[in-house]
């Protein structure tokens, strides 16, 4: 484990900062639009608590809760707070890190690796992957317009070669090849082979696994996001083989079943009126799951 707790703010904590004499709510505005973010997003559930401490004592974390429950918010305090790495940027106010420096976290082992994982990355890498494909494409056909100029060229010319002329070799076995192979063929012997067969589940699936490797820290946000129920248990799957035989932590923000379903995984409802370790057959979710499935039975 590489943190084992992790510890927001309380309501006192939180309002001694905003309404301190040269504090931000009272003519010393740190940001111009007036947004107190990530402050406010737990003052109920720290008021009554004192504060929101997370235990994370097993390799997976899951943080489950309605859209606004703060799940996403946590995932970006502790990944700042662990200084990790991330491909794109996050929204955060002028007071972000006011409020990151009343955090505090009890952390164990150094990791290799520690990164941010969302929804933004692995549609932009879908996109990424799209644009390869549709640059591939294009020169393949101009390539395959090539080979079939070349072709009728050759039908027509007559064949001759001068043997201590370099250029007249090599156009002679430009001639060969094309004559004596495929179009097809030709374009796997020049480009290679594309993956235009993959789906965008398939490629995002990729994805993960490049980016996840041995001995990380891993701050996952809705990775359901693109995939389908079946890859969404293949990742699962894979999530907990990594946890399991290569040192690997997760904290992941999901919705979904099939991660929150993991064996072993500790489930928080950031919906519950005390935030603790849950079990997660009677989380909302599926509970809706189950009444669906149970009207369809009639």
């Amino acid at each position: 484990m590489f943190i084992s707790s992790f510890i927001l703010p309380s309501y006192s904590q939180e309002h001694s900062i905003l309404y301190a004499k040269d504090g931000p709510m009272f003519g010393n505005m740190k940001c111009n639009s007036g947004n107190i973010y990530p402050f406010g997003i737990f003052p109920q559930k720290v008021e009554r608590a004192g504060s929101l401490e997370l235990h994370f004592d097993t390799p997976i974390t899951i943080l489950y809760g309605n859209n606004g429950s703060g799940k996403t918010t946590i995932l970006n305090v502790i990944a700042e707070y662990m200084n990790a790495s991330r491909h794109s940027a996050f929204n955060k106010s002028g007071l972000f890190y006011n409020y990151l420096d009343l955090c505090d976290a009890v952390l164990e082992e150094r990791c290799l690796k520690k990164l941010v994982i969302t929804s933004d990355d692995v549609f932009e890498h879908l996109l990424k992957e799209r644009r390869k494909f549709d640059v591939f494409n294009d020169a393949r056909d101009r390539y395959r317009e090539e080979v079939a100029r070349e072709r009728v060229r050759y039908d027509r010319e007559r064949v001759s070669i001068d043997f201590e002329d370099p250029d007249s070799i090599d156009a002679y076995r430009r001639r060969c090849q094309v004559m004596q192979n495929s179009t097809s063929k030709l374009i796997v012997q020049k480009m290679g082979v594309d993956k235009r067969g993959q789906s965008n589940g398939e490629t995002a699936i990729d994805f993960f696994t490049d980016q996840i490797q041995s001995k990380g820290l891993y701050l996952i946000d809705e990775p359901e996001n693109s995939l389908s129920p079946k890859m969404q248990q293949a990742l699962a799957d894979y999530i907990k083989v990594m946890s399991q035989e290569l040192d690997c932590q997760f904290i992941i923000a999901s919705h979904s079943p099939f991660f929150i379903g993991i064996e072993d995984a500790t489930v928080y409802d950031l919906d519950a009126e005390t935030i603790a370790p849950c079990d997660w057959r009677e989380l909302e979710s599926i509970q809706v799951y189950r009444e669906f499935f149970r009207r369809l039975e009639y």
